[in-house]
């Protein structure tokens, strides 16, 4: 299909024939009838296959050995590198995604078909699509979470005989509320810790406070310690340091 194009601006000209045209290094910075004419390369292909991985826990995007936040702009930075190993190397392109799927949403399906848009002169543009399969994997970090090796925050909670089936009754609520709304993957994990206590260990420092604030609304909170420690992990082949919160606490009938 062809159509009028009229937001692309040219800054570059054919070294051969000077018309004004986008660099291409693949084409050796000639415009695309010059490379044609003699290379004899057209884009014959109506249609491309290409894959990518996602993180069905953050939705995270895989490239290489690194994991890029699901950003429009990180996804199109992918996809022109993937095609860079097809007949699309040749070409510049725009990605039309569809406008019922969201970036941060690619792991819920397993294959979607991107139209690209392709200029070829300063008025005319061509269509080309791409079907682009959905592998699925857990990213570093979020493999850390399933494995309860990654967690930011720690809520030692101690309480008396009277208040532990109501304390226990709001720390159910919050965990099943918690899972509908997450979307990302998180873990809550709850240990018992002796006849009157619990060990909470949040792998996102914001549910352990949004727990502290509903608690203070029916307890008294006695913080008896709190402190920052610093954990390194690995994350991407990389090391790095993380800080962990952790609580020491006494709760009180109000």
């Amino acid at each position: 299909m062809v159509s009028l194009l009229t937001d692309t601006l040219y800054t570059y000209f054919c070294p051969r024939c000077g018309k004004p045209t986008q660099f291409n290094s693949e084409r050796r910075g000639l415009c695309l009838d010059c490379f044609a004419e003699l290379k004899g390369a057209t884009l014959k292909q109506k249609n491309f296959k290409m894959e990518i991985t996602v993180c069905v826990g953050c939705g995270k995007i895989r490239y290489g050995n690194s994991w890029f936040e699901p950003t429009r702009s990180n996804f199109d930075k992918i996809l022109k590198n993937l095609a860079k190993r097809t007949q699309l190397r040749f070409y510049e392109f725009k990605v039309e995604m569809p406008t019922d799927i969201e970036i941060s949403s690619l792991g819920q399906y397993d294959k979607i078909y991107v139209l690209i848009r392709i200029p070829i002169t300063s008025h005319n543009v061509l269509r080309r699509g791409i079907e682009l399969r959905i592998n699925k994997a857990f990213c570093p970090l979020c493999s850390k979470k399933r494995s309860g090796k990654y967690y930011e925050s720690v809520l030692h909670i101690r309480f008396s005989r009277d208040i532990e089936s109501e304390f226990m009754l709001i720390l159910d609520e919050f965990i099943n509320t918690s899972m509908i709304q997450m979307e990302k993957l998180e873990v809550i994990d709850v240990k018992k810790d002796g006849a009157y206590g619990v060990v909470i260990r949040f792998s996102d420092r914001k549910m352990a406070r949004s727990l502290l604030t509903s608690l203070n609304k029916k307890f008294s909170l006695v913080i008896l310690k709190r402190y920052r420690e610093q954990v390194t992990v690995e994350i991407n082949n990389k090391l790095q340091r993380r800080v962990v919160e952790k609580y020491f606490i006494r709760l009180l009938p109000t």
